[in-house]
């Protein structure tokens, strides 16, 4: 199957013999819809900056949704059909894993059933962050949701409270998610610091008290 790569040199290029995912019992096979770039972790392991991602060559990608497409025989959270966010690649062939979004099909691994049977969880837990996303829900949308998943979960980790005044400095996907976040967490004094145009803008419409462009003296 095809998919996105980056070699031990830094080249990004697309591949068409990376192996097709085998199923698990409590594993469920997902064709890919949509894959985001990290800016941050991404860029990362093309740089060989990762310690998680040090063996070439490797296939890209962690923010990823797509479609259940098939079952292992003891999977019960998943069904043919759901749109499911983070699903994954194992290492095959020559390829390793980094995550593995930007390839055409990547698995689930149904961890509450495996919990439940009383088997042995895999030291990998990729499975604790694959969910079902509700109806009604673009892939592309399900996606971009991951980025909001990861700055909620921020936020609580740095413990601000509806006291604080914050300063967000950049005003991209993720500081505008970060921004919704704030707002969600009744902190009120909010104000993004950005160079974008359109996005300062659109953080007004989220809520902020306050945007400034920096390059604006």
């Amino acid at each position: 199957m095809r998919g996105l790569i980056v070699t031990k040199e830094q080249e990004v290029r697309l591949v068409d013999d990376i192996p097709m995912p085998k199923i698990g019992e409590y594993e469920a096979l997902v064709k890919m819809s949509c894959c985001m770039i990290c800016n941050g972790t991404d860029r990362e392991i093309i740089q060989g900056k990762l310690a998680e991602a040090r063996e070439y060559p490797l296939v890209l990608g962690h923010e990823g949704a797509g479609y259940v497409i098939r079952t292992g025989g003891r999977v019960r959270n998943f069904r043919p059909g759901d749109l499911v966010v983070r699903p994954c690649l194992k290492d095959a062939g020559k390829y390793r894993s980094a995550w593995g979004g930007f390839a055409e099909y990547g698995i689930v691994l149904d961890y509450e059933a495996l919990r439940e049977d009383g088997k042995r969880q895999p030291d990998d837990l990729c499975g604790l962050t694959q969910q079902v996303v509700p109806p009604g829900i673009r892939p592309e949308q399900a996606s971009l949701m991951i980025t909001l998943k990861e700055t909620l979960s921020a936020v609580r980790r740095i413990g601000l409270t509806a006291k604080e005044r914050v300063l967000i400095v950049g005003d991209g996907p993720v500081g505008l998610c970060m921004l919704y976040n704030c707002l969600l967490s009744g902190i009120r004094s909010v104000s993004v610091l950005g160079n974008r145009t359109q996005n300062l803008r659109r953080a007004r419409q989220i809520g902020a008290a306050d945007c400034y462009d920096n390059r604006d003296e």
